[in-house]
């Protein structure tokens, strides 16, 4: 069995030459192969930015191994390709904070590459700036939903705050993560009308969920709902933002996700989405992982509870999440290797619970998790590792180097379960630290 050093290095290894990744992406794509998986260049999600803080990691555990020139070179092709005319708005995982967030992982403590996340954040400034007015600006109407990207860690403020709130030695920077944190907690706040029926701020509808519930949902997941939201506002008032309400509104957060909560077999579960008129329809075989479900919800609850100063809450929010990961029945174990949906995600949600609550019990599932991982790892596939997508027929392989999905994220989570990136918050992109 290879050990999680073996691993890494061969993922390293086999991403250590991002022009060769590039050309290969490209040139399958042009091709048109089934096995194809696209990414744009620049984006922490899938992108280069991602895969450098891969490397950075490396470096910072093997630092006498070339590591740091290969972040280096990862770090310069995304900021010339952005020069070159690139832009992916402010967004975290596919915009500027991404790419701000990367570089500052790759700082080794602000001491690189400063002169360019100045300016990458002055622009970066700009834009969140323009759209926290354009929010506050929609929420003097009375409009009857909040449209789903406001609340995305992936594409909305929870994302841009969960950057910013990682300088707080820049004061522009800290004064506008507070600026983020208070739109969030208004927004969250702010009940809504629904035809006769008074709904809390994360109602959410819009063309993507009327398919499935025409009379629109809670989005419960971290990247896309409520649960990325109350995950920021608990490590914001955990970190001395103090704006109006935020207690408040964890707390009412807090106590909705508890009294929405369904009966299963292990404890507790959360569906992905709750429709605001229809009946829950669970995906079959539906299991938790890093940014859905039990395991995601729990580890906020307990987030919120713990900048709340409640123990009850985070005593339940830890019991359940340990009842999820022992139950018998559970098929946990069976998921494939990736950050978001994988084993490996919840690796690096397991381990940065047992840091909290130093569970012995989670300090063993951790080393289950890691072994499934393992038995995943294929020498011979082009990254290590290969992600699957369902297509209308059959589940397809996928070669993927990047960091959401791919050997990258994957090599970064086992990194992390050795315990020598306790002081590199890379999880900090999935509100983990």
């Amino acid at each position: 069995m290879y050990h999680v050093f073996d691993i890494c290095q061969d993922i390293a290894e086999k991403l250590k030459n991002p022009s060769v990744i590039l050309a290969q992406a490209e040139q399958e794509s042009i091709a048109g192969l089934v096995q194809t998986f696209a990414w744009p260049l620049t984006t922490f999600a899938g992108g280069f930015p991602g895969i450098a803080c891969f490397f950075a990691s490396m470096d910072h555990v093997f630092p006498d191994q070339g590591w740091s020139q290969v972040t280096h070179e990862y770090l310069k092709l995304t900021v010339n390709f952005l020069e070159n005319g690139g832009d992916g708005g402010y967004s975290l995982f596919g915009g500027l904070s991404g790419l701000c967030f990367a570089i500052h992982i790759c700082s080794k403590n602000g001491s690189r590459y400063q002169g360019v996340l100045s300016k990458l954040e002055a622009i970066l400034e700009e834009k969140i700036g323009f759209e926290l007015s354009r929010i506050a600006a929609n929420e003097s109407t009375n409009e009857s939903y909040v449209p789903a990207y406001q609340y995305s860690l992936m594409n909305g403020i929870p994302g841009a705050a969960a950057y910013l709130l990682l300088r707080k030695d820049n004061s522009r920077l800290k004064k506008l993560a507070k600026d983020c944190i208070d739109i969030l907690v208004k927004l969250l706040m702010k009940s809504r009308k629904v035809g006769d029926v008074t709904v809390p701020g994360w109602y959410a509808a819009n063309e993507a969920e009327q398919n499935q519930y025409p009379g629109g949902s809670y989005i419960l997941s971290t990247t896309y709902g409520v649960v990325g939201c109350l995950s920021v506002l608990g490590l914001a008032a955990w970190d001395g933002i103090e704006v109006p309400r935020i207690h408040e509104s964890i707390k009412m957060v807090s106590q909705w996700l508890i009294e929405n909560r369904t009966k299963v077999p292990s404890g507790f579960d959360w569906p992905v989405e709750i429709p605001f008129e229809d009946v829950v329809i669970y995906p079959e075989n539906f299991v938790g992982s890093l940014v859905y479900g039990n395991p995601a919800v729990n580890f906020s609850l307990y987030l919120a509870g713990r900048a709340l100063g409640d123990k009850a809450q985070m005593n339940l929010a830890e019991t359940s999440f340990v009842n999820y990961f022992t139950h018998q029945d559970n098929r946990w174990k069976e998921k494939e290797a990736s950050l978001m949906h994988g084993g490996a995600g919840l690796l690096a949600l397991v381990n940065r619970m047992q840091k909290l609550t130093y569970s012995v019990s989670l300090k063993q599932i951790a080393s289950t998790i890691e072994q499934s991982i393992k038995n995943e790892y294929r020498p011979n596939h082009r990254y290590g590792f290969q992600t699957y997508k369902m297509t209308d027929k059959e589940k397809v392989a996928l070669d993927d180097p990047g960091f959401l999905n791919g050997a990258s994220g994957i090599g970064l989570a086992l990194l992390s379960s050795t315990g020598r990136l306790d002081d590199i918050l890379w999880d900090r992109a999935f509100l983990l630290a």
